[in-house]
């Protein structure tokens, strides 16, 4: 199963607000499950979307997986709020698959905000850093 099918795939259980998604296709078989962003018995409303101008200011998820601002939860993150950051440098990895995939800025600014948390399921396409 090649990268493309799982970006495909994570586009549609995204704009169908599924939960979960399983996918065969001879001997390969993947399950995407979409990440919970508010604890399981809060009763707060959801974070709200960020606006369309805000994304236009955001790095996001270039696929669905486990994102880590880190190489190690001991080590200082990739990227903190007020550093700039340049196109190309990395500002974190995702895990998908088994498969570590660093997360190259494709922009540049200077952060403002970090939306992903360590060990955070995150969706294709989710913002992952605001962008000033």
């Amino acid at each position: 199963m090649n990268i493309e099918t799982v970006h495909e795939l994570a586009k549609i259980l995204k704009e169908n607000q599924l939960s979960e998604l399983t996918y065969q296709s001879g001997n390969d078989r993947v399950k995407l499950k979409r990440a919970l962003n508010q604890p399981v018995g809060s009763t707060s409303p959801a974070a709200p979307e960020p606006a369309a101008s805000d994304e236009q200011n955001t790095i996001n998820a270039t696929t669905i997986g486990t994102f880590y601002s880190s190489k190690s939860p001991d080590d200082p993150p990739f990227v903190s709020i007020g550093d700039h950051i340049e196109i190309g440098d990395t500002i974190g990895i995702i895990e998908a698959m088994k498969v570590m995939n660093e997360i190259k800025a494709d922009k540049a600014g200077t952060v403002t905000q970090i939306l992903a948390t360590y060990g955070q399921g995150v969706e294709f396409d989710e913002p992952l850093i605001q962008l000033a």
